[in-house]
């Protein structure tokens, strides 16, 4: 089965690929943007941050503005090429996330804008360790979804890399 975004196509055997390299980039990515954030990358994710916050019923805004703050993130980490990496990457992630999430109840926007938030202020307070816990807490959430979507025995992200603080967060699925 594959996935189909703008030309871009993605086998369902590749996600945990993808979740791998996107855990990778992201985490550092998120750790520099803690270091050399100006104030004017602080504003440009606050500002993505309150727009978020006004689309969580618009599904497909709430996630274009999703991947914005993700790549506002990755400029405040003032790398160009870490930057047109995760632009690639995040091409990638949509697929994923938009089948992963294709039928997710309104609360959960509502649990990525509160993550988001966290991370966001972790990067302001420039206090890394908690960077890389709210970033690893947010990549850990399409992760485990994915892992309960394929749990015919295929290892996650997560497990691949055998993250030192793994994520306390564990979804909880409503049917």
């Amino acid at each position: 089965m594959q996935l189909n975004d703008d030309g871009w196509r993605l086998r369902v055997s590749e996600v945990t690929d993808v979740l791998e390299a996107r855990r990778v980039i992201q985490i550092n990515i998120a750790q520099l943007a803690g270091m050399r954030a100006t104030e004017e990358d602080v504003r440009a994710m606050d500002t993505t941050l309150s727009l978020l916050r006004e689309s969580v019923a618009d599904r497909q805004r709430f996630m274009q503005l999703d991947e914005r703050f993700q790549i506002a993130m990755a400029r405040a980490a003032h790398n160009q090429v870490l930057l047109t990496q995760v632009q690639h990457l995040l091409r990638q992630v949509r697929l994923a996330k938009d089948l992963a999430l294709r039928d997710a109840p309104p609360d959960e926007s509502m649990w990525a804008l509160g993550s988001l938030g966290r991370l966001l202020d972790a990067i302001r307070s420039k206090d890394l360790a908690c960077v890389v816990k709210e970033m690893d807490e947010h990549l850990a959430y399409l992760e485990n979804i994915w892992s309960e979507e394929l749990s015919h025995g295929q290892r996650t992200a997560r497990a691949l890399l055998a993250h030192p603080e793994p994520a306390r967060f564990t979804r909880t699925r409503q049917d």
